[in-house]
């Protein structure tokens, strides 16, 4: 309820995800195509959305980007943490139960049009920078299961998580999002050097 179905997470998450992937992108292979995947972010979460709804393409460029989400879904790049909720069919289950106990019918289905528009509006926010960079990365000559890991892991992986995590979250929360993403921000500012030791990257040092 505070994550999936809230329209301003999506939107702070978007914005959030666009300048850390941005500082990410400089100790990936791709480093140089920074700008292009922080301006194509805002056409491929259009795409994202119309294919969401189960809706075509408007323009020639909005159908590229949803041919290309295809190629990204298939290769295993979509992430995010709408996912580990709205894709479980038993927590999906428990969660309308609750709402017809205290609902009547014509409420439900108004519930459900809201519910789903803001469910996948933050999941097109939630994998467009990943689109973009996966696009960025192949067309710069990246394997499709390359350029795919290299966008799931730009920002934080939500699919990505431990034993622990689950119950460690019910306490702590975000605990996987912190730890994840305290781990990617050291691997962008270290390198190691010549003999093995940690020291700041180039961008490190200029942050």
């Amino acid at each position: 309820m505070n994550t999936q179905y809230n329209i301003v997470f999506g939107m702070f998450n978007f914005a959030r995800d666009v300048g850390e992937a941005a500082v990410n992108l400089s100790n990936t292979p791709i480093a140089d195509k920074r700008q292009e995947v922080v301006e194509n972010s805002i056409p491929a979460v259009r795409a994202l959305y119309r294919s969401l709804r189960g809706k075509g393409a408007t323009t020639k460029e909005m159908q590229e980007w949803m041919n290309w989400n295809e190629r990204f879904q298939k290769a295993g790049g979509e992430a995010g943490i709408t996912e580990q909720f709205s894709r479980t069919n038993d927590r999906a289950e428990l969660i309308d139960k609750e709402f017809r106990k205290r609902s009547h019918t014509g409420w439900l289905k108004m519930r459900d049009i809201t519910l789903r528009w803001m469910s996948d509006f933050n999941d097109a926010a939630e994998n467009a920078v990943r689109l973009s960079a996966f696009r960025a990365a192949v067309e710069s000559g990246m394997s499709d299961d390359r350029a795919a890991a290299l966008s799931k892991n730009l920002t934080v992986n939500f699919n990505r998580k431990g034993a622990w995590t689950s119950n460690i979250n019910a306490f702590y929360a975000f605990f996987n999002a912190r730890v994840q993403g305290a781990a990617r921000v050291i691997d962008t500012l270290t390198e190691e050097d010549a003999n093995g030791k940690m020291q700041l990257s180039e961008i490190g040092k200029k942050i």
